[in-house]
């Protein structure tokens, strides 16, 4: 999370996938989006790339509003090239954040779900160690009758 000078000190979190999609969540003090509301004209422009899809939806955490988009894998490479990432509901420009320092963080991201997808690998194959044992082999048979 990052926090950011301006009008409502906007916080910005951006969370990496196990299948290397993203998302972003932006909240400000001052804002007043509704939670679970769609905005279609949502639209985030970063080193000269539109993300909009399918807009946003409207989250408020502790008490800050904003919303939440998800992004595709390509996003992250932008936000960590990038100068700024602007934001826009429609043809108004609702913030401009600086993405100085973003190489760093989106490099830490990576190195975080890169651990992630060992302990679910590590997982997955001792639950699969023990898949061809019975639960109980004590338990009673029973036949199709």
């Amino acid at each position: 999370m990052e926090d950011f000078d301006g009008p409502g000190e906007t916080q910005l979190v951006l969370a990496l996938e196990l299948d290397g999609s993203s998302s972003l969540m932006l909240t400000n003090a001052g804002w007043s989006s509704v939670a679970d509301q769609q905005y279609p004209s949502l639209a985030v422009l970063v080193n000269g790339n539109v993300y909009d899809g399918a807009g946003g939806v409207g989250v408020e955490v502790l008490g800050r509003k904003g919303f939440a988009m998800n992004m595709p894998a390509e996003f992250l490479n932008d936000v960590a090239a990038g100068r700024a990432l602007d934001v826009y509901l429609g043809d108004q420009v609702v913030d401009s954040l600086s993405l100085t320092g973003s190489a760093d963080g989106v490099s830490a991201l990576r190195r975080c779900i890169v651990g992630v997808r060992r302990e679910h690998e590590a997982a997955e194959r001792e639950r699969r160690r023990f898949e061809g044992l019975p639960r109980d082999p004590f338990a009673p048979k029973h036949t199709g009758n």
